[in-house]
């Protein structure tokens, strides 16, 4: 936009001078050097009223420029608004964060991430989650980014190894975890180690067992 006025403005100047310098020297034109001089000046005039005239209709300088007209669309969605907080009740002696950024005025739209303090109000990790629990009686929290899951302790360390499709309840300080590639499915204790790995083909050599023995029984 500044360009576009300053441009005019150039356009505008240029055209009153020559303006002036017509009618100055509009009576004076005795000799071929002032017809020359005069033709010139015409010439400008005429290519500064066609600059002018161009700039206005084409590009009005009333009409706003693409950056302002992206900040005012950004604006009226509230993209450049600060974030809320809100603090979800303690469990456990801890809280959940919810950080949202509104897309709308009236905050009824808005993107969501969580994240833990203590009761100090001191935030145990840097991190912000797109999903989290409570922290249970094992202080343990699952958190999601994405569609994985992963536990983290009360001091916000994540304690899984890698990243699963699906993390359980704990019971008896363990929980069923399933692999994003294939499906299958573990457990894990409360400090995200793997256990009982092979525990379907187990199960299954233990049904085949008493299935043989109910047989035998026969």
């Amino acid at each position: 936009m500044r360009n576009r006025t300053f441009f005019l403005i150039v356009a505008i100047t240029i055209f009153v001078l020559a303006q002036v310098f017509l009618v100055v020297s509009g009576a004076k034109m005795d000799t071929a050097d002032d017809k020359t001089q005069y033709m010139i000046v015409t010439g400008g005039e005429i290519l500064a009223f066609a600059i002018m005239m161009y700039l206005i209709l084409k590009h009005s300088i009333f009409k706003k420029d693409e950056t302002a007209e992206q900040k005012d669309a950004e604006e009226s969605v509230g993209v450049n608004e600060d974030p809320a907080y809100y603090y979800h009740d303690y469990q456990h002696d801890y809280s959940v964060v919810e950080k949202v950024t509104f897309f709308n005025r009236d905050h009824t739209a808005g993107r969501c991430w969580f994240s833990f303090v203590n009761k100090k109000g001191e935030f145990i990790t840097s991190k912000w989650y797109d999903g989290v629990s409570d922290f249970n009686e094992y202080g343990i929290a699952t958190v999601m980014t994405g569609n994985k899951f992963n536990i983290i302790d009360v001091n916000g360390n994540e304690l899984c190894t890698n990243w699963f499709s699906e993390i359980g309840e704990f019971s008896d300080g363990v929980a069923k975890v399933v692999w994003p590639t294939d499906g299958t499915v573990n457990f894990i204790n409360t400090k995200g180690e793997i256990i009982w790995e092979n525990w379907a083909k187990e199960l299954e050599s233990m049904r085949n067992y008493y299935n043989t023995k109910k047989q035998e029984q026969k």
